[in-house]
C-alpha cells in the first residue's frame, strides 16, 4: 500500500522577505496535522489560525507532502521561518494480536520517522564536538553554585567545559582595556610622548607628597588659610632666604613638635591670619630642609600600590592632558603649591555642577509640560498673530471675571436659547427657545417637538392650543380690527350686537350621532330650524311645514292661520299614544323611511 514519503531533507525553510509585501511561503517537507507547522516572523513565534492559516499538499495515509503558509498579513523587510515541530507523542495503540489497521501503523511510522529528522535537524544547532575528536573530554556543564555569573571556559589541558571568569571581573578589565592600550602605546614609544617619563624625572618629589599624604589632607581642609599665605608671597620669598634656618626643622624633636602642632591644627589656623608672625619661622629654615631626608623618599612606595593603578587608569584615559602636563612641568608645579585655591575652585565646580543638576532635573520634570507647549506650538502662533484681541480681552478682564462668576446662569442661557438656521437636534428640554434665521421665526419646544411661537414681523395669527383655550379676564376684552375665526365646540359667532349668530348648517344625515336635548341646528335638507328633545323637530323659520297669516307672511297673524304640509316624508317618525297628528292630502313616505303610530290612533 502506497503512503507519504518522507524525504532525507532539512524540515525547515527560511525566507527574506524584502520591500514587497508577501502572504505565501511554500515548503515540502512531510507534516500530519497542521499544529505540526511552526512559523517564525522577524524571530517572533505565530499563532494557527490567529496570525497564518497553512494549505496541504494531501498524500496518503493521513500525511501532507507540503504545503503553504498563508499569512493573514502580508509582511515586509523582514525573515520568515517554516519548521516542522511535531509533538512527541504517540497517538495509537495497537492489538498484541490479531489483524490491525496497516494503513495506520504507516502514519505511526511516518510520523516517527519525521521526528527523528526534526531532532537530527535540532542537534546541528546544537554546541558538540565534531565526530572526527577521538576520547573527547565530557561536556558537562559545572554545577550550578559554580556557574553563577561566569563566563564558559574550556580547560587548558583537558579542553572540558568549566566556569571561566566572573562577569564582574571581564567588565572590569573591558573598562580599562583602553587605557591600558595607551599606557602600553606611550610605554613603548607608538605614542610618541614622553608624560610618563617627565613624571619619572619627579618621582623624588612624588615620594615625598606620598610620605606626607596626611598632611596634604589636613591642608585641603584649611583651603581658606593657605589662600590668605598664598597671598603673602613676599614674606614667603623672606623664608626662602633663610632656607639653612628652616633646615633646622629637620630635627627629630623639630618633626616631633610638627606632630604636636598637627594636633592644635584649629589654632595654627588662626595664627594664618596673623602674617607677620609667620615672617618668624623662616628662622628655621635648617629643620624644614629635614623634610627632604631618604626616609620620605620611602614614602613614594605608597603611590605604587595597587589602590593607585586605577587612578593611573584613569590619568591614561586623559592621555591628551597628561602630554600637555608633562610639557608644562614647571606650570604644574606652580599650581602644586597653591593646590588648596585649586581645591576649593573644584568645590566651588562641584556646586556649580550641583546646581546644574537641579535645573536638569526641573527640566526633566517639566518636560510633559514643555511637550504640551510644543505639540499646541500652532496654538500659541495663532494667540500671538492675534495678540491685540488678547489685549482687547485683558482690559476687559473685569467683565469676564464677572462673567465668570455668573456662569452657571451664562451657561443655563446659553443652554435655553440659542440661533441657528437648522432646528436643533440634541439637548432640548421642554421650554426652550430657537430662532430660525432662515425663516425669522420663534419657536419652542414643547417636550417632543418644535413648535411656532411668534415671528419677528408684525403678528398677522396666532395658533392657540391648550385644554382651556383662552381665558379673558373682566376688564380685558378680545378685540379685533378685522374677523376673528372661531373653531370648535360649545362657540356661536355672531355678526354684530344688532345682527345675528350663525348656527350650525347641514343635511338631514350630517345630524349629531348622539344629540343631546336643547340641539338646534338649521337642516338644509328641509330647508327649516329644528330642534331635538327626544326626536329631533322643525322650529318655526323660513320654508314648508311652517304657520303662515292670510296675508302670506310668516306669523302675521296668530288667530287666522294655516297649515301647509309637504307630501313626502322623509324622515323617520313616531307617533306616541300619547300624542295626535294630522295631515291634509295624500302623503307619501320615502324609501327606507318609516312611519310608526302608537295605540289605536289613526292619521287623518
Amino acid at each position: 500500500m502506497a503512503h507519504v514519503t518522507v524525504a532525507d531533507t532539512v524540515p525547515r525553510v527560511d525566507f527574506t522577505v524584502g520591500g514587497s509585501s508577501t502572504t505565501n511561503f511554500a515548503f515540502t517537507f512531510t507534516f500530519y496535522d497542521n499544529a505540526d507547522i511552526a512559523v517564525y516572523v522577524g524571530g517572533t513565534k505565530q499563532t494557527l489560525t490567529t496570525h497564518y492559516t497553512i494549505t496541504g499538499t494531501a498524500g496518503t495515509d493521513n500525511g501532507f507532502v507540503g504545503g503553504t503558509v498563508v499569512l493573514g498579513t502580508g509582511v515586509t523587510n523582514t525573515t520568515v521561518s517554516v519548521l516542522l515541530d511535531i509533538a512527541a507523542a504517540r497517538s495509537t495503540d495497537f492489538p498484541s494480536s490479531g489483524p490491525f489497521n496497516v494503513t495506520t501503523l504507516n502514519t505511526e511510522l511516518d510520523k516517527f520517522t519525521s521526528i527523528n529528522r526534526q531532532l537530527e535537524h535540532k542537534l546541528t544547532r546544537a554546541v558538540s564536538m565534531t565526530e572526527a575528536e577521538i576520547d573527547g573530554p565530557a561536556m558537562t556543564l559545572p554545577a550550578k553554585a559554580d556557574r553563577l555569573g561566569k563566563y564558559l571556559a574550556f580547560n587548558a589541558v583537558t579542553g572540558a567545559v568549566e566556569a571561566g571568569a566572573s562577569s564582574d571581573d571581564v567588565a572590569t578589565l573591558t573598562a580599562v582595556t583602553d587605557d591600558i592600550a595607551t599606557l602600553a602605546d606611550i610605554e613603548d614609544g607608538t605614542v610618541a610622548t614622553n608624560a610618563i617619563q617627565n613624571i619619572a624625572a619627579h618621582a623624588a618629589n612624588v615620594g615625598i607628597v606620598g610620605g606626607a599624604i596626611s598632611s596634604v589632607n589636613t591642608v585641603a581642609g584649611i583651603a581658606s588659610q593657605v589662600t590668605t599665605v598664598a597671598a603673602d608671597g613676599t614674606d614667603i620669598g623672606v623664608v626662602a632666604g633663610k632656607a639653612t634656618e628652616i633646615g633646622l626643622l629637620g630635627t627629630v624633636d623639630a618633626v616631633s613638635d610638627m606632630n604636636t602642632l598637627a594636633a592644635i591644627a584649629a589654632n595654627i589656623t588662626s595664627v594664618a591670619g596673623d602674617a607677620t608672625d609667620i615672617g618668624a619661622v623662616a628662622a628655621v629654615a635648617t629643620e624644614i630642609g629635614a623634610l627632604g631626608t631618604t626616609g620620605n623618599i620611602t614614602n613614594m612606595g605608597t603611590l605604587a600600590a595597587s589602590g593607585v593603578i586605577t587612578t593611573m587608569g584613569t590619568v591614561a584615559g586623559g592621555i591628551a592632558n597628561v602630554n600637555l602636563v608633562g610639557g608644562s612641568i614647571a606650570s604644574v608645579n606652580t599650581v602644586a603649591s597653591g593646590i588648596a585655591n585649586v581645591n576649593t575652585v573644584a568645590s566651588d565646580l562641584n556646586e556649580a555642577i550641583s546646581e546644574i543638576e537641579t535645573v536638569a532635573f526641573d527640566l526633566q520634570e517639566a518636560a510633559p509640560e514643555i511637550d504640551a507647549v510644543a505639540g499646541s506650538i500652532a496654538n500659541v502662533d495663532a494667540v500671538g498673530a492675534a495678540i491685540t484681541n488678547v489685549n482687547l480681552v485683558g482690559g476687559a478682564i473685569a467683565n469676564i471675571n464677572t462673567t465668570a462668576a455668573n456662569i452657571t446662569g451664562v451657561n443655563y442661557f446659553g443652554e435655553r436659547y440659542r440661533v441657528n438656521n437648522v432646528e436643533p437636534l440634541s439637548s432640548n428640554d421642554a421650554g426652550d427657545l430657537y430662532f430660525n434665521t432662515t425663516t425669522s421665526t420663534l419657536r419652542v419646544f414643547n417636550g417632543t417637538t418644535w413648535t411656532d411661537t411668534v415671528t419677528s414681523s408684525a403678528v398677522s395669527s396666532v395658533g392657540i392650543s391648550g385644554a382651556d383655550g383662552v381665558t379673558v379676564l373682566s376688564g380685558s376684552p378680545v378685540t379685533s380690527s378685522g374677523t376673528i375665526a372661531l373653531s370648535g365646540t360649545g362657540l356661536t359667532p355672531r355678526t354684530s350686537a344688532t345682527g345675528s349668530s350663525t348656527v350650525p348648517s347641514g343635511t338631514t344625515a350630517q345630524r349629531d350621532g348622539s344629540p343631546t336635548a336643547g340641539a338646534f341646528r338649521y337642516n338644509t335638507t328641509l330647508g327649516q330650524f329644528e330642534g331635538y328633545t327626544n326626536a329631533w323637530g322643525e322650529i318655526g323659520g323660513g320654508g314648508g311645514g311652517y304657520f303662515k297669516g292670510d296675508n302670506g307672511t310668516i306669523g302675521s297673524s296668530a288667530g287666522d292661520i294655516f297649515r301647509i304640509n309637504e307630501t313626502e316624508l322623509n324622515t323617520s317618525t313616531t307617533i306616541l299614544s300619547t300624542e295626535n297628528a294630522s295631515c291634509t292630502g295624500p302623503v307619501a313616505v320615502a324609501s327606507g323611511i318609516t312611519l310608526t303610530v302608537n295605540g289605536n290612533l289613526s292619521v287623518i
